[in-house]
C-alpha cells in the first residue's frame, strides 16, 4: 500500500490560541472534565484522525503567576490516567501520552505504557520527553535542572531499560491450556539485571506483551542530541517548523541520521505541528485571528520565551525594539530557540510581535483560511516531501476541530493523500509502520 499523510491532534483542551476560550459563543474549557475532554476524543476519532497526543509537565505549567492567570491549559489531567479512560470510549483512535525520562523509573513506565497498549487493543503511543523546566526538578528533589546533554545521557539509558522490559516475554508464553492446567508455557521469565550510571532493574514485567509488543516511540526533540536520540528509538518525530523549505530541510537531515542509526525511512513519520483556523472564506478566518490576537497579552508571550531558555529583559527594551540577539540558556529548548530566532530575523519582528506570535504559535507553522486553502497547503508540503503528515493543533475548540473534521478531511480523501483509520488495527498499522522494532 503506498504511504498516504499521518494525521494527529494535539489537544490542549482551551485551544492552542490562548484567547480562544474568551469567545463568547464557545464552552469555556475545563481540561479535568472528562466528559468534556471525551467529546472531543470523539470528534477527533469521527473526524479520521489518527491519534490524539497529549502534551505534559510534572509541575505546573506557568512558573510566572501574571501569565498563570491567564491560561486555561496550564493544569490538566495525568495523561496515562486520562487515556486509560478514553481507551474505552475510542475503538480507532490512538492514544499518545507524554512521560519524561528524567523524573521517572523505567519500570513503572514500562509497566504503565504496556498496560494502556492493552487496554486500548493496541493503541497507545508514548511521546518521549527529557523536561526542560527547572520546576519540575524541584518536585523531585532536586534543586536544578540536570545539564541538557545529560538528560538524553539518562533517556539513552532508559530506553534500553524500557525496551529490554518489553522484550524479555516473548509471544506465545500465555497458552491457558485447561487440560495441563498450565497456564504459562513455562514458569521461568528470564530477567534483565540491567546495571547502569542511572538505574539497576532486574525485570521482567508482571505483564506479557501487549499487542504491539511496545506502544509507538514518538518524540519532539529538535536540537542534535533529540535528533540523534530520535533516530536511534522514534517511529514519530514531533517537529517545530514555520515554512515548506525548512521542514524538508530538517527531514533530509533526519533521514541522514537514521541511515547513520542502521535504519530506513519508512520506519519514522516526521511530522511537523500545524496550527489551523478555519472559517467559510480566508477573509472571515483573518477577521477572527486578528480579533483573537487583539486579547493576546503580551507578557505570555514573554513568559514562554523564558520557558523555552530564550528571555528578553523588558527593564532594557521597549515593545518596539527590534528582538535582540539574545544568548539562549544551552539547557532550555535549543530546537525551537532557534527557531524562533530565525522567524523573528527573517519577518524583522519587534519585541511585541514576537511576543504576541510565540503566545499563539510557539514556532509552528499557522494555516490560516477557508478549507480548501488549509487542505491545499497540506498538500503541497506533503507532496513535496516537507513532511509525513501534520500534529493539527486546533486554534479554538471544538470549533476549529469540527470545522477540520467537516470540511478538510473530506478534501485530502478525495484527493487521495489521506485515508480514514481502520477498525481493529493498531496505532502503528494505521501510521504504516507495520514492523515492530521489537520484532526487527
Amino acid at each position: 500500500m503506498e504511504p498516504t499523510m499521518s494525521l494527529g491532534v494535539f489537544l490542549l483542551p482551551g485551544g492552542h490560541h490562548p484567547s480562544a476560550w474568551r469567545v463568547p459563543d464557545g464552552p469555556v474549557p475545563d481540561p479535568c472534565d472528562i466528559d468534556y475532554v471525551a467529546s472531543l476524543a470523539s470528534l477527533a476519532e469521527h473526524g479520521g484522525f489518527h491519534f490524539l497526543f497529549l502534551a505534559d509537565s510534572d509541575a505546573l505549567w506557568r512558573s510566572d503567576g501574571a501569565a498563570l492567570r491567564r491560561d486555561p491549559n496550564a493544569f490538566g489531567l495525568e495523561p496515562l490516567t486520562l487515556l486509560s479512560a478514553l481507551s474505552r470510549s475510542t475503538e480507532t483512535l490512538g492514544l499518545v501520552a507524554t512521560v519524561s525520562t528524567s523524573y521517572h523509573d523505567p519500570y513503572s513506565v514500562a509497566r504503565r505504557l504496556s498496560s494502556l497498549d492493552h487496554l486500548s487493543r493496541g493503541r497507545a503511543g508514548w511521546n518521549i520527553v527529557t523536561s526542560f523546566m527547572p520546576q519540575v526538578a524541584a518536585n523531585f528533589g532536586g534543586s536544578a535542572l540536570p545539564a541538557h546533554d545529560r538528560r538524553y545521557e539518562r533517556a539513552e539509558e532508559f530506553m534500553n531499560v524500557v525496551d529490554g522490559l518489553w522484550r524479555l516475554w516473548g509471544h506465545g508464553i500465555v497458552t491457558r491450556d485447561r487440560a495441563s492446567g498450565n497456564y504459562l508455557a513455562h514458569g521461568e521469565i528470564p530477567t534483565l539485571d540491567h546495571s547502569g550510571p542511572h538505574f539497576a532493574v532486574r525485570g521482567p514485567l508482571n505483564q506479557p506483551p501487549s499487542p504491539q509488543s511496545r506502544p509507538l516511540l514518538v518524540q519532539a526533540g529538535s536540537s542534535p542530541a533529540g535528533m540523534s536520540f530520535a533516530a536511534r528509538w522514534s517511529e514519530v518525530v514531533f517537529t517545530v517548523e514555520s515554512d515548506l523549505d525548512s521542514s524538508a530541510r530538517t527531514r533530509a537531515r533526519f533521514h541522514e541520521l537514521l541511515a547513520g542509526a542502521g535504519r530506513v525511512p519508512g520506519e519514522v513519520r516526521l511530522m511537523p505541528g500545524l496550527l489551523v483556523l478555519v472559517e467559510d472564506t480566508d477573509e472571515q478566518a483573518w477577521r477572527v485571528l486578528d480579533r483573537l490576537q487583539s486579547m493576546v497579552d503580551p507578557h505570555l508571550g514573554l513568559v514562554q520565551l523564558k520557558d523555552y531558555g530564550f528571555p528578553i529583559d523588558m527593564t532594557e527594551h521597549s515593545w518596539s525594539d527590534p528582538v535582540p540577539a539574545v544568548r539562549g540558556d544551552a539547557d532550555g529548548q535549543q530546537g525551537r530557540q532557534e527557531v524562533l530566532r530565525r522567524i523573528a530575523a527573517a519577518r524583522e519582528m519587534s519585541i511585541e510581535q514576537l511576543a504576541r506570535y510565540v503566545a499563539f504559535t510557539r514556532g509552528h507553522n499557522l494555516l490560516v483560511g477557508s478549507a480548501e486553502r488549509v487542505a491545499d497547503e497540506m498538500e503541497r508540503w506533503w507532496r513535496a516531501g516537507a513532511c509525513d503528515g501534520f500534529n493539527v493543533m486546533p486554534a479554538r475548540l471544538p470549533l476549529d476541530l469540527e470545522r477540520f473534521s467537516a470540511s478538510v478531511v473530506p478534501l485530502l480523501r478525495d484527493r487521495g493523500v489521506l485515508t480514514a483509520p481502520r477498525p481493529g488495527w493498531t496505532l502503528r498499522e494505521q501510521l504504516g509502520l507495520t514492523l515492530s522494532p521489537v520484532d526487527r
